[in-house]
Formats: structure tokens, C-alpha cells, sequence
């Protein structure tokens, strides 16, 4: 008995086609030729019944072909991005009992919309920032960079909510959020797309979620992240129950405030709008927060609450508003433990020092010492003393 020589060559196989079938996509695959010639080349089209071959007419040609076939590229830090977010990043922004809508429905909400699937990513990136401070410069520039591109191609649908963007737009707009708060402080400080005022840039962003929902809320609800709206629903009633009670407990603290703002001011209507401001916060230091309620939600609702002349009044650095929004940094302080909010009430209490003039600076005394905060000017007097 002869050993042979040689090893016969192994069969390879290459996709000749791709055809859509009723219920089912179907692999149409050829073997190459053999290379030898001790038999015929196999054909597995020839073992397909002939009612379901398919017709030469069919078939596309090689160019339609590279429709079907997957990139040869791939963007690994995207995918790294994508990863961290799914693993990660995800859990630091959810409330209790919501974890599988921030894991699984908002990224493939990002699936159909790619600004909100940018939006996504650059949050993701500055949470790896946050981590690795040996590479923050560069994960910054990533977040920055796709946050800037989800602005650029979210801004002509914001306009025009309807029921097949208002999911995408809702997506964008709460991580527009979270990128707000945990960029604060950096050299991009142009977050609504020319603004620029680091002082309202991001209460007018907090307030993007709640424009959407309520032009689109009958849609929102029936959608995959309706139970993001019903938890907000439920938290809005407490923080409603706690405005109704503010007339019994009231921070000595807030009262002073308000008594000097009454002294100061002159103009009714300004003094309505900074009364209703100061109540508002009354009602936010009174909601609860624990692992099932969120320290930041009681912030959060005072921003929903303020008025657009308020914020047009910290634009233009009114000192009365000034003074009541460096109270909220107290309130805001609560979330410090929230990678995303993490120094950003002294970050804004520094902000508001430095705006007001010098006599309006003791009208906030207590909230800078409530922080611990120190002004640079009397870290500078410490020092040459």
C-alpha cells in the first residue's frame, strides 16, 4: 500500500450571493474550484431545490455586492467608548429600579439617532477622564469632539419634536445635561452653541429633557423610556407637597436673605421674580434624597422652576440673583458625590464671588461657609500674612 505524497488541498468557500426570501435571509455559498483536476468543481446552488434558486437577474453584481458586506474599518475607541457606557457609566446616572432603561433602551434609542448616540459617547469619554488622569487630556478632547458634532446635527430637529425624533432628542438633551455639569470648569465653556455665558450656559441645558417631554410627552410615554417620565412625575409631586409646607419650616438662613433682598429692592416685579425664586428653593432643601431618591433632584427641580427672567438676570449679572443663586450651591453640594457633579458647587460659588461687587459679597456668607470654600483673594492675604 502506497503512502501518498501529497495532501489533497482544502475546499474554500467565498458568498456569491445574498438574496432576501420571504421570513429569511438565505446564504447563497459557491466552492472555489478545486485546484486539481481529478473531479469536477461542487456547485452548492446545484443542491438547492430549483423552485428556490435564484434568478441570474437577482444576483448583484460585484459593485452592489459591497453593499452587504460589513466595513473593514472599525473605530476602536467608539467601541471602547460604547463599552464603558454599557458597563459603567450607565449605573452612575440611574435611579433605582430604572438601571435596564440607561443600559439597554437609551443606547439603542443612539442606534437610530447618531446625535444621541454621540451625545452618549462623549459622556462616556469624559467618565473615563474623570478615572484616568493620565489620559484625561485626551478622552476630554473625544468627549468634546463628539459633543460638539451631536450639537451640530441635533440643532435642526429641535425645532421640529415629533413622534419619530421626540426619543432621540429626549436622549440627547438629558446627556446634554450630565456633559454640562461634569465638563465645568474646562476651557469649553460654549455649551449652547455660541452663548458662551458659563453662568447660565448649563441651567439652560438642565431645562432641555423637560422642553421635549412636554412637547412630545403622549409619544415619550408610550416609548421605550417612558419610565424615566413616570419616575420624574412622581418626583415633581414631592417636591410640589414640599413647596405647600414651606410656610412652616423655613431656613433662617433663606429668610435673611429674603429680608435683605426686600430692603434692597424697589421694583416690584423684580422683587416677585426673586421671592418666587427663593421659594422655590425652599421647597428643593425639603425633598429627601437617599439610594432611592436622587441628591441632585431637589437642584434639579429648582432649575426646571426658574424663569426665564431670572436666568436673563444672572446673563446680566444682577447682584440680588446672583446672591440667591449662590444659595442653591448648598443645594447643589448634596450631589458632590456624583462623579459627573463632583466640585461643582464651589466651581459655580467661585463664579458668583468674582461677579459680585465687593459690599454684595457679605450677603452670602453662609453658603460659602456652608462649602467650605475659600475666595482666592483671601487665600492671597492668608499667604502674605
Amino acid at each position: 500500500m502506497s503512502i501518498p505524497t501529497s495532501r489533497p488541498k482544502a475546499k474554500t468557500f467565498s458568498i456569491s450571493n445574498i438574496i432576501n426570501t420571504p421570513g429569511k435571509d438565505v446564504v447563497v455559498a459557491r466552492h472555489a474550484p478545486h485546484q486539481d483536476s481529478t473531479g469536477p468543481p461542487s456547485n452548492v446552488v446545484s443542491k438547492i431545490p430549483e423552485k428556490m434558486r435564484p434568478e441570474v437577474s437577482q444576483i448583484p453584481d460585484k459593485a452592489n455586492l459591497e453593499l452587504f458586506l460589513p466595513s473593514k474599518d472599525m473605530n476602536f475607541l467608539d467601541l471602547e467608548l460604547l463599552h464603558n457606557y454599557t458597563t459603567s457609566t450607565c449605573n452612575t446616572l440611574s435611579a433605582e429600579g430604572q438601571e435596564f432603561i440607561w443600559q439597554t433602551s437609551i443606547p439603542q434609542v443612539g442606534f437610530k439617532h447618531k446625535y444621541a448616540l454621540r451625545a452618549i459617547l462623549a459622556v462616556s469619554a469624559l467618565h473615563i477622564a474623570y478615572h484616568r488622569q493620565q489620559r484625561k487630556e485626551f478622552y476630554m478632547s473625544q468627549a468634546f469632539a463628539h459633543y460638539h458634532a451631536a450639537v451640530q446635527e441635533a440643532s435642526p430637529f429641535l425645532s421640529h419634536v415629533n413622534q419619530d425624533n421626540c426619543t432621540g432628542l429626549y436622549v440627547f438633551t438629558t446627556m446634554t445635561v450630565f456633559f454640562a455639569f461634569a465638563s465645568h470648569g474646562t476651557r469649553n465653556t460654549d455649551l449652547c452653541g455660541g452663548v458662551g455665558d458659563p453662568m447660565t450656559d448649563w441651567l439652560r441645558l438642565c431645562r432641555g429633557p423637560h422642553a421635549i417631554d412636554r412637547h412630545s410627552l403622549p409619544w415619550l410615554k408610550e416609548s421605550s423610556l417612558g419610565g424615566l417620565l413616570e419616575r420624574g412625575v412622581k418626583r415633581n409631586e414631592v417636591w410640589l407637597e414640599g413647596n405647600k409646607n414651606t410656610t412652616s419650616i423655613v431656613d433662617n438662613n433663606l429668610l435673611k436673605l429674603e429680608r435683605i433682598i426686600r430692603r434692597e429692592t424697589d421694583d416690584a416685579r423684580l422683587l416677585s421674580v426673586y421671592m418666587h425664586t427663593i421659594m422655590s428653593m425652599q421647597s428643593s432643601f425639603m425633598m429627601p434624597y437617599d439610594h432611592v431618591n436622587r441628591s441632585h433632584d431637589g437642584f434639579m427641580f429648582w432649575v426646571l422652576d426658574l424663569s426665564n427672567e431670572y436666568i436673563d438676570m444672572l446673563h446680566r449679572r444682577n447682584p440680588q440673583a446672583l446672591c440667591i443663586l449662590a444659595y442653591s450651591c448648598k443645594l447643589l453640594s448634596r450631589a458632590d458625590d456624583n462623579w459627573w457633579m463632583t466640585g461643582c458647587a464651589k466651581f459655580l460659588m467661585s463664579e458668583i464671588y468674582h461677579s459680585l461687587e465687593p459690599r454684595f459679597r457679605p450677603w452670602i456668607h453662609w453658603p460659602i461657609q456652608q462649602l467650605g470654600w475659600m475666595p482666592d483673594d483671601i487665600e492671597e492675604k492668608s499667604a502674605r500674612t
